[in-house]
């Protein structure tokens, strides 16, 4: 077998986000392409908060599996959001090739808000939730500073790390033309691809073979269709769910410490609903003018977010 060595590792293409956006899905089909070899784990923190380590244990940790592919990518959602990774980024590749997956942001907050929701680590309902992060937003709040960002990469490296982490970014996560903005003041414009997931869910083949063309690597046809579980989409849940742990007799021979965070769990799945009307109305006044940026930036219209 022919070894590889550090010294041609260098990671080439970055699925930047969104979150919720379709970007699980889409790093699973880029990783059956034979001339692209993506992160495995899905997504890699070493941007964000271990770079000091090097590219050599960048590699040894998500990267075991390289065999001299000419495409190397990585997908991590946070890297659109945190202001500090584009210049890092491109401090070790500024040659490589961005791809972004954007979502209607109202239908994106809904999505991450349940995500953090129904897994028990937001304790708000949604209304509640953008309220309390907009009141985040104006007091300045941000993952920025130097202390900031130490904190942050402490709770990523905690055992009981789960995706949640200092702060709400429900709303905030939706300012793309910021967030892209910051990437172009370093990569020419040539060098990012801007992709909505309205096309990719109804046409994966085209928008894949996109990304296979800015990659530069020959278009493979593919039977993938995005995985809606991904997207975090909100669904009822089968009352027999509650009916079969009900009649188990679980409460009886089951401590409380453990029965109540179930039963809580259990609630909140019964309890999932559409976004209200007015609430969705305030959302697409709140991202109007980050819309319209995103509009002039990419000079294109957008899809019918509105």
């Amino acid at each position: 077998m022919q070894e590889h060595t550090t010294a041609t590792f260098l990671p080439n293409l970055f699925l930047l986000g969104a979150a919720k956006s379709g970007t699980t899905s889409m790093h699973a089909a880029l990783r059956e392409h034979p001339s692209i070899c993506m992160s495995d784990p899905k997504e890699p923190f070493f941007f964000e908060c271990t770079r000091g380590e090097g590219l050599e244990s960048y590699r040894e940790q998500y990267f075991a599996h390289w065999q001299g592919e000419t495409v190397v990518g990585e997908a991590r959602a946070r890297h659109l959001y945190l202001p500090y990774v584009p210049e890092r980024i491109h401090r070790v590749n500024p040659d490589a090739r961005l791809v972004v997956l954007l979502r209607n942001p109202v239908d994106r907050a809904y999505a991450a808000w349940w995500h953090h929701y129904s897994r028990g680590h937001e304790n708000l309902g949604f209304e509640r939730a953008i309220r309390a992060d907009l009141r985040r937003i104006e007091a300045g709040l941000a993952i920025t500073t130097a202390d900031d960002i130490d904190c942050y990469c402490r709770e990523l490296a905690s055992k009981n790390y789960t995706g949640w982490t200092m702060y709400r970014t429900y709303l905030d996560s939706g300012h793309y033309a910021e967030q892209l903005a910051r990437y172009l003041r370093l990569f020419p414009r040539e060098q990012l691809l801007v992709l909505f997931l309205d096309d990719f869910a109804v046409q994966p083949d085209t928008v894949l073979n996109h990304v296979f063309a800015h990659v530069g690597v020959e278009a493979v046809g593919t039977t993938m269709q995005p995985e809606a579980r991904n997207l975090a989409l909100p669904g009822p849940m089968p009352t027999s769910w509650v009916r079969v742990f009900r009649a188990s007799g679980a409460r009886r021979v089951v401590p409380r410490a453990i029965v109540d965070p179930v039963v809580r769990q259990i609630v909140r799945f019964r309890s999932r609903r559409e976004m209200r009307a007015r609430t969705r109305r305030w959302l697409q006044q709140y991202y109007a003018d980050h819309n319209r940026r995103l509009e002039q930036l990419l000079q294109c219209d957008l899809p019918a977010w509105e």
